[in-house]
C-alpha cells in the first residue's frame, strides 16, 4: 500500500489520513488499514490501526475456527541513512512490509475454538467437545507407577 504524503511536505504540524486494504498470500482476507502520517518539522510518523480475519484450526480439537485480530502500529519515517525507518520515495511511503511485520508479531502461537475447548481423546481421537468416549484417560506413566502404589498403601 502506497501512502502519498505530498500534501503535508513542508507544512509543519500537518497530517494526512488514509485507508485501504492490503492482501497477503498467507491470509484469505485482506488487512484493512486506517491511519495517519503526521509531519513534525520534516520528521514523519505513521500511525495505523489494522484488522483482518482468517480461518485456522483449533490447537486442541483441530476444528476449523474463524479469528479476527486487531492491532496497531507506529513507525518513524526517515531518510536514506535511517535503517529502521520507513523510506520516503518521491513523496510516497510503501507501508506493505511494515503492516506484514506487525501482523506476524501480533499473531498468537496457538488458537482455540473456545476458551474451554476439551480437545481430543489421546487414545481414540474423539472430539471431547462433541461427547465423551469410553477410553480410560487415567493412564499413568510407568515411571510414576511406584508413586501410585505408595499412595494406595496410605488409603
Amino acid at each position: 500500500m502506497i501512502v502519498d504524503i505530498s500534501g503535508i511536505t513542508g507544512v509543519d504540524g500537518s497530517s494526512c489520513s488514509f485507508s485501504g486494504e492490503i492482501t497477503f498470500e498467507d491470509f484469505s482476507s485482506p488487512v484493512k488499514v486506517e491511519g495517519t502520517v503526521k509531519n513534525y518539522s520534516e520528521q514523519y510518523v505513521l500511525n495505523c490501526d489494522m484488522e483482518t480475519s482468517f480461518v485456522t484450526e483449533c490447537a486442541r480439537c483441530l476444528e476449523a475456527t474463524s479469528k479476527t485480530i486487531k492491532f496497531s502500529m507506529e513507525e518513524a519515517i526517515g531518510s536514506e541513512d535511517c535503517l529502521e525507518c520507513l523510506k520516503i520515495v518521491q513523496n510516497t511511503i510503501d507501508i506493505t512490509e511494515a503492516v506484514y511485520t506487525h501482523l506476524m508479531i501480533n499473531l498468537s502461537q496457538k488458537f482455540l475454538c473456545k476458551e474451554d475447548c476439551k480437545g481430543l481423546c489421546f487414545t481414540c481421537g474423539t472430539n471431547l467437545n462433541e461427547g465423551e468416549c469410553k477410553c480410560d484417560r487415567e493412564v499413568i506413566d510407568s515411571r510414576f507407577e511406584v508413586l501410585k502404589k505408595l499412595m494406595n498403601k496410605h488409603d
